[in-house]
Parts: structure tokens; sequence; C-alpha cells
């Protein structure tokens, strides 16, 4: 927000470049801001880039002095650079993630149908909500039936992350990262198209500008990121951008159609107020859960995994082992096991690593117990030469295994 504050006192028509005091504290804030952000989603660029284009021309078209621009580049990049060189320097030399992670967030493909229909997919990701019934499946079944009749495979990989399925989250869903965007992006919407309607009537011409430009934006970030289960979480930024926008087109709404505008505030209030409400009640669920019983709480949203967690967890805690090996996946929700077992387990560490962060696996590490999701319950487990049998209380599961080495 405070990027977009000063953003728009620089793209304001009226506004002059210049290499001062005001207008070099101006940049240098928004420099950082903008390099926080990169650290918090390195997705911002994408928008900033657009925004940083389109602020370009308008000081091409005001006939800004290029000297003061230039002096006023040098003067912000260095201390952006100050900000990111610690990251950066420790993602290219010290990082232990794979370096595939991270990788592949835009679209593989240039098929304008390909980039339309995942654009689609990003857009609608945020629109269940308890306001439209059942919006979770009908607006799914709509893009399932429109990436059919585009003859477009849905969930290929070049427009869904791995190939993974398209879904959409149900309504309700007060997630940190997608707690009000549903009322964001129906408000969006309709804005958006008010905004088309009365585009030549508006009288802040600031306003409709930078409503037109973060539409812009927005549906260009959706258009070009691939989709994927947590694609909100980069969205955060961008429904900041969206709400000046919101609130401009709102303001024109109520002026022009005063009969009805009068009732667009309420309205808004209303919505907020029932989601800062639906917001208190999911969070006192798991705060009530995770008071009760802390381990329970980690489950508030997977509780059909809980009861085969615990049973295993509570198998280990009664037999106080001194190693514990970990046999997970790409995606497995490991935390809890973490936070349970820390204190009655010696040693807990990643075994049978496959990518490149098996450079850190310690040699002389052979655990007593193995917790795997990746086995399929199979009866034996070989690691390191040493055999390991699946506990008895294991043979029914079928999500998370336990195996026990058997000379232990």
């Amino acid at each position: 927000m405070i990027f977009v504050y000063y953003y728009l006192d620089l793209f304001a028509e009226s506004y002059r470049f210049q290499y001062d005091h005001k207008t070099l504290t101006v940049c240098l804030t928004m420099g950082i801001s903008l390099a926080f952000g990169y650290l918090a989603k390195p997705s911002v660029l994408i928008g900033a880039a657009v925004l940083a284009f389109a602020l370009l021309i308008r000081c091409i078209w005001r006939k800004d002095s290029a000297g003061a621009i230039l002096k006023l580049l040098l003067s912000v990049i260095p201390v952006m650079g100050c900000i990111l060189a610690p990251e950066t320097a420790r993602n290219l030399l010290g990082g232990v993630s794979t370096f595939d992670v991270g990788r592949d967030q835009l679209v593989g493909t240039l098929n304008p149908l390909y980039i339309l229909v995942n654009g689609i997919k990003n857009f609608s990701f945020n629109w269940p909500s308890i306001y439209l019934y059942r919006s979770d499946r009908w607006i799914a079944a709509i893009i399932y039936r429109l990436a059919g009749l585009l003859k477009v495979e849905i969930d290929d990989s070049s427009i869904s992350y791995t190939g993974r399925p398209f879904e959409l989250h149900g309504a309700a869903t007060y997630e940190p990262d997608m707690a009000v965007n549903a009322v964001i992006i129906i408000f969006f919407t309709l804005c958006f198209l008010w905004g088309i309607y009365r585009f030549r009537k508006q009288k802040n011409r600031l306003g409709k500008e930078y409503s037109m430009l973060v539409s812009f934006v927005f549906l260009f970030f959706c258009a070009v990121v691939i989709w994927e289960p947590w694609v909100s979480r980069y969205m955060v930024p961008y429904m900041t951008l969206l709400c000046p926008m919101i609130v401009y087109e709102m303001e024109d709404f109520g002026e022009s159609a005063w009969k009805y505008g009068q009732y667009a505030l309420p309205l808004v209030v209303f919505m907020c107020c029932v989601e800062l409400f639906g917001l208190g009640v999911y969070h006192a669920g798991i705060a009530w859960r995770g008071g009760e019983d802390r381990f329970a709480g980690y489950f508030r949203n997977n509780s059909s995994i809980y009861p085969e967690y615990n049973e295993v967890c509570k198998y280990l805690e009664n037999r106080n082992g001194n190693s514990l090996g970990l046999y997970l996946g790409l995606d497995s929700y490991e935390y809890p096991l973490w936070a349970r077992l820390d204190l009655c387990m010696g040693k807990i560490r990643h075994v049978m690593v496959q990518n490149e962060s098996s450079r850190f696996d310690k040699a002389e590490f052979v655990p007593e117990y193995i917790i795997s999701d990746q086995t399929g319950g199979e009866e034996k487990l070989t690691f390191d030469k040493e055999e390991y049998v699946l506990v008895d209380i294991c043979e029914d599961n079928g999500i998370l295994w336990l195996y026990q080495r058997l000379d232990n």
C-alpha cells in the first residue's frame, strides 16, 4: 500500500520528476517497499514491471528530465540491492532446496487459447464464496466445459503446475493468503465492468487511468503465471493494487448513479463485516481445537489424516527411541511430526532423499524408526543396508506408515 500511495502521486499528469530531497525520499520509500515485497513474494516483479513501464511512458509524455530520473535510479537501485543481496547470496551459495524449487512459475506455452484458459483458471480461483451457492462446483464446471469447447487440455503441464488437476477451494476458506479475496474479486469484477461502461464520462482522470492500469496488471498476471493450488498467495500484492481501483470506481458509481449508488458503501461494509465474522469463527475453531490438544489443532483442515498421525506418534512416544528417519514426499504434511516428536526422539532427520539436498545426508545416521508416506504400506523397507519392518499398528493405514529396524 505504501508503494501504491506514492505511485499515484508520481503517475499524476501534473507531476514532474526532480532530483530534490522530497522526490528522492519518495523514490527511496517506494524502492524499499518493492524490495521487501520481492523478498516476500517474487511474483510482485510482474506487476512492478508493468507499472514501471507505464510510468516511463507517462514520463516521456510529460517530457520529464531524463537526467533527474537517471540520478534517482542511481540512488535507489543500490539501496534495493543492499536489501536483496543477503537473500540472493543465500539462495545462490547456501540454499538447501533443490535447483528446481520455485521454477516453472510462468506458463510454458505461447498458444493463446491455453494462455486464455490459464488466465481464467487463475481469475476464477478466488470466486468461490458464501454469496454464491455452491460456487466452487459450478464455476469449476463452467471452466472445464469452456476448456473442452476450446479443445484445451485443462491440466496440461504448460498451464498447470506439474500437471495437477484443476480444482477450486471451498467457500469460506479463511487461510492467511485468501481470507478476503472473494470480496475483493467480486467487487473488482463489478467495478471493472462499470469502469468500461463509464470510461468516457468519468471525471477523475487519475482514478480512471489507475483503474484501467491495475486491471490490466492483474489480468496479465493471471494470464502468465501458471495455475497451481496455492496461486492465491502470489495474488496478495495484486489484491492490494485493486483496492484503490475499487474505491475510485465506487466513488464514480455513487456520484453518477446516486439513486442506487448510495447503497454501494453499506453493501461493502456489510460484506466485510460478514467476512470478518467468518474469519473470527474459522480461526476460533482452530484455537479451540488447538487449546484442547495442540497436535489436533494442526489438523483443523486435514482431519481425515489425523488418526494415523496421532497413532504413529503415540507409538513412538511410548517407546522413547533415540533416532527417527523421515522418508517423505515433496508435499508431505511433516511439521506436526517435528512439533510432537522433537522432544521424545533424540535425532530426527530426513532419509532416502532423492534430490540435490541429499548432499546434506549424514552417512552415519541409521535411525531406529522410519516414518514414511511413500512406501504404500509395504511390509519391509531397506535403508543403508539395514532392514526395517512395518509396525503392526500401521498394517491398515492408508497414508502414513512406521517402520522399525530389525536389530532394534
